[in-house]
């Protein structure tokens, strides 16, 4: 759209003040458009920190944790606040390769970002059975291995539960949450 109106625009034999205003505008949209893109994706990472802390703090594992380790995997879009978060007690955040299997054993929280189909049906299947609350950022269906699915929207996070890896996983969490993500 924008690259026809600029053609037409600049094919019109009008003075050269209507170009320069033309391209002056469009240089401007192209400059705020990626800074607004940054600060909405800036909400969405601390919303989405919130979401994370928040059902990790209502989930119990089988043994008593000192320490929260929360192992992010992949390409994400939402992790860095998380990551980069240095206020958070007892908590340990780090990104990990999704196959580094000595790591994610020591994984009390995995948030999953973008992988290839054999990267997430292999860690898929390694976390089977195992304590770790698998959190995807990628699957809007919530079918294919995660505990919880984020949804994200305009500054605001939500989530779904999918209830048969909930059972599988030996964790429990509070049926108040798995009411909220249904």
């Amino acid at each position: 759209m924008f690259v026809k109106l600029v053609n037409f625009m600049l094919s019109c034999n009008k003075n050269n003040f209507s170009k320069i205003m033309l391209l002056g505008f469009l240089s401007f949209f192209s400059v705020t458009a990626p800074a607004q893109e940054r600060l909405n994706t800036s909400k969405d990472s601390v919303a989405i920190t919130k979401v994370v802390l928040g059902i990790a703090s209502y989930s119990r594992w089988p043994q008593d944790l000192e320490r929260l380790n929360i192992c992010i995997v992949g390409m994400t879009q939402y992790a860095d606040d998380l990551q980069g978060n240095t206020d958070l007690e007892n908590v340990d955040v780090a990104r990990i390769a999704p196959s580094d299997t000595d790591r994610l054993q020591a994984c009390h929280v995995l948030y999953i970002g973008q992988l290839n189909l054999t990267e997430k049906e292999s860690l898929y299947n390694k976390i089977i059975g195992m304590p770790i609350l698998s959190i995807s950022e990628e699957n809007k269906l919530c079918d294919d291995g995660a505990l919880i699915c984020l949804r994200v929207s305009d500054g605001s996070a939500g989530f779904q539960i999918n209830t048969d890896a909930v059972a599988r996983s030996g964790l429990r969490i509070q049926p108040r949450v798995l009411k909220l993500g249904r």
